[in-house]
């Protein structure tokens, strides 16, 4: 699991949304939660932060969960 210090990273160069409201009160919802995965599963890949960053802005939340499942059907055929 990333760190909080690593979802603040993310968020201030632009990987992961920002989350609703800010400080203690700031949450993350479902789509950070996939956002999160897809950047782990990328950088898991080899990609680059930046390169990261390019694909997922402005993906949609049911294009984060297709490339997801689709890495998870590429780890269960391997055994991982």
């Amino acid at each position: 699991a990333p760190s909080a210090r690593s979802v603040r990273f993310y968020v201030s160069h632009g990987l992961l949304d920002r989350p609703e409201g800010t400080g203690t009160a700031a949450t993350y919802g479902y789509r950070h939660f996939l956002q999160l995965l897809a950047i782990k599963i990328r950088q898991r890949e080899g990609q680059t932060l930046e390169s990261i960053k390019h694909e997922m802005k402005d993906v949609t939340g049911d294009a984060l969960e297709r490339r997801i499942a689709q890495a998870a059907e590429g780890l269960t055929r391997l055994g991982r």
